[in-house]
Parts: C-alpha cells; sequence; structure tokens
C-alpha cells in the first residue's frame, strides 16, 4: 500500500499527502508538513514530509481509491471486567483526592485477512459522504495507519492566534438537551475548559465561549470555544501547543501531575492507546494549520483493526453508564466509517 496522509481543513476540503514521507523532529523546511505521532509523543520524528501534496475535495480523494466491499472483520468487544478494574482504580483516586478527572480507553478489536488496501479504500470512499462537524483524517505507512473523522480539534491557528475546545460530556442525540443542565456532565466539562486555561493562561490572553451542545452522528457533546493569544506569537509555534494542550483532560487526566501521567501510562499496559486520542495535524509553510484530537477512528496493524474509545470517570460516574457510552462511540464509528457493512 502506497503512503499517504490527508487532513480536513475545512468544510469540503482537504489536504492530501503521497509518499514515500520523509521525517524530522522539528517542521523545519520551507514546504507544508503532516504532524503524526502516537498517544504519548513517542515518535522522535513526528513531522512527515510527503513527497508531493494538494488541496482537493473529500470526492476528488475518494476517486484515488478503487470501489471496494468491506472486508470480514471478526468483532471481539472489551471485557467487561477490564473496564471495571480501571473504572475502581479511577475511581480510587479520585477518592483519595489525587485526581479529579481521568479517561480510560478500551478497544474492540477485530482480525480480517483481505489486503489492507480494500479496508482502506472503502473507508476512504465512505468518507466523502461525511457531513459537518467531522474532521475527515487519515495515514497509512507500510502496514499500519490510522482513519477516522473526529469532531475534535486540539488547536487550529493562523500562525498568530490560536482555537481550540474543550469538548466533553455524552449524550445521545435524542437527549441532547438533558447536558446543559446534568451537574455531572457540566462538571466534567468545566474541568477540561479548566484545565486548558490553566495551560495557557500564563502566556497570553485565554477568551472562553459559551457553552452549547455539538450534534455529530447520533451523539450529542458539550462544546465551549477558547481562544488563546499569545504577545510573542513565534515563540507559540505548532510542537510547544501540542506540548501545553495534549492530552488535554478531555481525554487524560486532571490534574496534570506525576500521579495522573502514572495512572495514564499505567493503565496503557493492558491496552496500548497507540494513534489513538494522539494529536494528528497538519501546518503550512506560513506557520497556519490544524490539529486534531484522533478519535473516532479505525487503526490497524496488520491484519488486526480495532476501534477505541474513551470515556470520562469524575467522582459522580457510574461504571455501567460508562461503559455504555464507551459502547454507544464505537458504534457510531462503524456507522461513520461503513465498518457495520455494505459497500460503497
Amino acid at each position: 500500500m502506497s503512503e499517504f496522509a490527508f487532513i480536513q481543513t475545512s468544510p469540503g476540503l482537504l489536504h492530501a499527502g503521497w509518499g514515500p514521507f520523509s521525517a524530522g523532529a522539528r517542521h523545519d523546511q520551507p514546504r507544508a508538513a503532516f504532524y503524526v505521532n502516537d498517544y504519548f509523543l513517542e515518535d522522535p520524528d513526528p513531522w512527515k514530509y510527503p513527497t508531493t501534496s494538494e488541496e482537493l475535495s473529500p470526492s476528488e480523494l475518494a476517486d484515488r481509491f478503487p470501489p471496494s466491499e468491506l472486508p470480514q472483520i471478526g468483532w471481539e468487544s472489551p471485557s467487561p471486567v477490564a473496564f471495571e478494574s480501571l473504572f475502581r482504580s479511577a475511581h480510587s483516586s479520585i477518592e483519595r483526592g489525587g485526581l479529579r478527572k481521568v479517561v480510560p480507553v478500551m478497544f474492540e478489536s477485530g482480525l480480517f485477512e483481505a489486503p489492507a488496501d480494500r479496508l482502506v479504500s472503502h473507508i476512504v470512499r465512505r468518507m466523502q459522504s461525511l457531513s459537518e462537524p467531522a474532521r475527515a483524517f487519515g495515514w497509512s505507512a507500510a502496514d499500519k495507519g490510522i482513519l477516522g473523522a473526529t469532531p475534535e480539534v486540539l488547536f487550529s491557528t493562523d500562525g498568530v492566534r490560536f482555537t481550540t475546545m474543550a469538548l466533553a460530556g455524552t449524550r445521545p442525540s435524542a437527549r441532547a438537551e438533558e447536558l446543559l443542565d446534568d451537574p455531572k456532565e457540566r462538571d466534567e466539562h468545566q474541568i477540561v475548559i479548566e484545565d486548558i486555561k490553566d495551560r495557557l493562561q500564563p502566556d497570553g490572553a485565554v477568551t472562553v465561549g459559551r457553552t452549547g451542545v455539538m450534534v455529530f452522528s447520533g451523539l450529542a457533546h458539550l462544546l465551549t470555544d477558547i481562544t488563546f493569544e499569545p504577545p510573542h506569537p513565534q515563540r507559540f509555534g505548532f510542537d510547544e501547543m501540542i506540548r501545553r494542550l495534549h492530552p488535554t483532560a478531555a481525554l487524560g487526566a486532571s490534574p496534570r501531575s506525576d500521579e495522573s501521567a502514572r495512572w495514564l501510562r499505567e493503565a496503557d499496559r493492558g491496552v496500548g492507546r497507540g494513534f489513538f486520542g494522539a494529536p494528528f495535524g497538519f501546518q503550512r509553510a506560513d506557520g497556519s494549520g490544524l490539529c486534531i484530537v484522533a478519535i473516532r477512528s479505525l487503526t490497524w496493524r496488520g491484519g488486526l483493526a480495532r476501534i477505541g474509545s474513551g470515556a470520562g470517570i469524575v467522582s459522580q460516574s457510574s461504571m455501567d453508564a460508562e461503559f455504555e457510552e464507551l459502547r454507544r462511540k464505537r458504534e457510531q464509528v462503524k456507522r461513520l466509517l461503513g465498518l457495520d457493512g455494505g459497500s460503497v
């Protein structure tokens, strides 16, 4: 399979890059590049430079891939027992006062015997029918990759000013109006807002917008837009903003501390987040760009496919409700990416 990367930069417009790619630790070349890393930012060379790149519509990207039926995937749901262990560990840390919120992640996995090209073609062609507020993105290299459609933007920038968001709290879209009046969901969302403010406020002006509701493919979330204007923009490049913000409390832990970092690392031992929830971005030569949070996605390595989902645990959380939220998010991904059967 040829190497490629793409990201939706605006409604109806994608930026795509085609390999082979070269890689570097910083974006220090006068051309556009993609930022691809894992959740724990362990790739020493996360900047990927394509051989060629272009702007095109979702349908034009889909035309680059041949029609394909979805390969049969034998999905295996995550264990309720494994989630119970994570939930109790999180709740114990919260009750001791070390954490206010933590986000465990679970994966549904499945084996497929067909070439990965068929899976990729099916999903990319499906993506041309996505509607806002989806941000389609993808990366494929060697025998692994990620494809998804996320509602969450880590930040966007014109090279001077940054816009980010707090996105937390989940309900089925038919019950979206409950979010604004639910104390547990509002508390969880406020933790994310405070986390972002704490990371940015010492070094610039932070403006927090009004909290509303985003509805996205059957699920509703609380959404608050946040802007950041540093007095010296040249000191706040793409990499610095990733270090400041990732992972926000929407997909990490709060407060940020040695204890919360240990919890996330320990929880990852039996899970392996990989690309899931990682920052995925694109930056132009003029410094403008976009970085999304790689959720609502499918990852694959060889013949193993995985769909991840996370649930925010706070003091008021119910284990059964959070486990059901994890399931709903994975089912949403299957619908979005056409993984529930059929062809395009």
